[in-house]
Parts: C-alpha cells; structure tokens; sequence
C-alpha cells in the first residue's frame, strides 16, 4: 500500500487458534526504506553502466568528429561543405547526450545531506524572486506567505527541492496564466499551483524513478526530490486537493 506521502506499507493478514476459537491479525510493515534503498542500488548501478559506455562512445567519436570537422586542406569542395553544416549537429548531438546522462549520473551521486540552520523563508523567497521574471512572462503570479522558519538542513540540497517544485508548478500551468503560491511556517513549508492537477493514474506513480508525463521528461525531478528528503527525514506529499490546488507540503523534524 502507497499513501499519499509515499510512505509505502506491507500488510498481511493471517489467523491463529486461540482457546479453541480462530482469531484474525493484521501484520503492518513499513517498507519504505528497504524499497527506496533497493530502487537506488538498481537504478545507480544501471546508470553506472550507461554512463561508462556512453563517455567511452562519446570521446571518441567527439575526436573523429573535429578531424572531420577541420577540412581546410581537403580539395573536394561539396566535401567541406557537407562537413561545415552536418558534422557540428553531430557533435553537439553528441554533448547533448553526454549531458543527458551527466543529469541522470547526478541522482547516483547524491550527497549525504551536510545538516545546518537554514533560513527556510529566506530561502523560498529568494528562489520565488529568482522563479518570478519567467513566471510573470507566462501570465502566472506568484504569492507569498512565509512566516519566520528554521530549519536543519542541507542549503544546496534544499535549493534542488525548491527549484524542483516550482519548475513542475510553473510548466503545469503552462502559458494559460494563473498562480502559484509559497508559504511556510515552523518547520514546514508548502509550494501549490492551480494547474490542472494530478489526475488519479499519475498520482499512483508519482515518486516512481524517472516516472514523467512529459513527452520529453526524463523524471530526475521527482526522483531527486524524493531522495533529498527522505535523507533528510522529512515528512513530504504531493496531490491535487479538492479545491483543485496541487500541493507539495514538506515537514522536517525537530532540531
């Protein structure tokens, strides 16, 4: 069983005889760390492998490419031409998949969270205004509520969370307008968007490594979100309310 906040659940249910009468339990096992560690472990060591052979095919080709590339001596004419205007997509091809997979390596190589007080509103106001110049060219608002808020944390590893939330929330918008609006208290802060929402196929797999209904997505987003704050402990859900918001709601537990 998945809850609402990925805590995910094993429950089993048996009898035993008692006096001569069957009782009936329930067995309730939290699973989710066991899952997570097992999903990482999997994912990382095929990225791993990726990444290793993609660099090799890559450096290579990228050297073959600039030879190619660099025809200043060569006589044929439709030959340098050919290789002015074709080989250079080729090549940047070539890095864009060398950063796809430098994107894919960076959820592997997610560091232990460095724990220090945080300014938690400081924190979401500086990303709001960062956020707001490309929010406010596609019509949509963003609104704050951020109350005093400490909290221990990684910074760096916090950002990636933040900028995450309010990237989903700004391309589920999309250039239809609206707002999105940031709010934090306590130890808790909260990023929601009045976007279409989640409908209830994709918030059974929401979290899923490298799950996306992006055509191009590649779900690192999500993944890396889920990743930071379960090392950081924190309590953490994202769904579409019956008011329409979508909502991630983050709680980090006491210093």
């Amino acid at each position: 069983m998945r809850l609402p906040n990925n805590q995910r659940f094993r429950c089993e249910s048996s009898t035993f005889v008692d006096r001569g009468f069957e009782r009936r339990f329930l067995l309730i096992q939290n699973i989710s760390g066991e899952l997570t560690d097992a999903e990482v472990s999997a994912y990382g060591l095929v990225i791993r492998m990726m990444a290793h052979e993609v660099n090799n095919t890559t450096a290579s080709t990228r050297s073959l490419l600039q030879s190619l590339i660099d025809t200043s001596d060569v006589d044929d004419a439709s030959f340098r031409e050919l290789a002015t205007e074709y080989l250079p997509l080729v090549a940047e091809r070539g890095e864009s998949l060398n950063d796809f997979m430098r994107r894919f390596a960076d959820v592997v190589r997610l560091p232990q969270p460095l724990l220090d007080s945080v300014d938690l509103a400081g924190l979401l106001e500086r990303h709001a205004m960062l956020a707001r110049p490309a929010c406010e060219a596609a019509g949509i608002a963003v609104q704050l509520s951020l109350k005093p808020a400490t909290v221990q944390a990684d910074e760096a590893l916090l950002s990636q969370v933040i900028v995450n939330a309010l990237t989903n929330a700004r391309e589920s918008i999309g250039e239809r307008g609206g707002t999105i609006a940031i709010s934090c208290a306590g130890r808790r802060f909260e990023i929601a968007d009045d976007g279409p929402g989640i409908d209830a196929a994709t918030a059974e797999q929401l979290f899923t490594p490298f799950f996306s209904t992006k055509p191009t997505g590649q779900g690192i987003g999500l993944t890396l979100t889920r990743d930071i704050l379960e090392r950081h402990g924190a309590e953490y859900a994202l769904e579409t309310g019956d008011d329409g918001w979508t909502r991630l709601r983050v709680g980090f537990s006491g210093s």
